[in-house]
């Protein structure tokens, strides 16, 4: 109140900073997309100020595993979480058909050739499937620890859009012409 007197306070954090920077191989998501649980609450951000001690955090992500660890935590300390996850996985069983008979076709995972049909394996829930030298794009959704099956059903009859007449069409090797 004016009397002349100067008070100083002097700050000192009380918390930590928890940084997320995982690597999400694949990349088929992002943290943002993420949801982050700490101590059971649901947070959100890649740098979390965090109180002094120990803290469960979880990392979720519809295409991905599910990470669980601990940070421990010290007044002031930058703690890193840049660790891999892994793409959660679905099985698949793939065939073929060419006007109802069985062919090899490469089959592709985000634009990576997995195999040839027939198939029976595995591919990330969140992959972009396709099938082809031409890689068409097949319509399905792989599940988590499921095995989808699916036959993929090609004709040698062929609507050209341009002009709407019905062609048949030759395979040579992996290419319809």
């Amino acid at each position: 109140r004016g009397n002349g007197q100067t008070l100083s306070v002097k700050l000192v954090s009380s918390f930590g900073v928890l940084l997320l920077e995982p690597t999400f191989v694949g990349g088929m998501g992002n943290i943002a997309e993420a949801e982050i649980i700490v101590d059971g609450d649901t947070v959100h951000g890649e740098e979390l100020r965090l109180s002094v001690g120990e803290h469960q955090v979880q990392i979720s992500h519809r295409c991905y595993e599910t990470v669980s660890f601990t940070a421990n935590m010290n007044v002031g300390s930058k703690v890193s979480f840049d660790q891999k996850i892994s793409p959660l996985m679905g099985g698949l069983e793939m065939d073929v058909l060419l006007d109802g008979k069985p062919v090899i076709r490469s089959l592709y995972a985000n634009g990576e050739q997995i195999g040839e049909t027939p198939f029976l394996g595995t591919a990330p829930v969140c992959a972009k499937v396709q099938i082809g030298p031409r890689m068409m794009n097949v319509p399905i959704k792989l599940k988590a620890n499921e095995t989808i099956k699916w036959t993929y059903k090609e004709s040698q009859d062929l609507r050209d859009e341009r002009d709407g007449k019905i062609y048949k069409t030759v395979v040579v090797g992996e290419q319809t012409w």
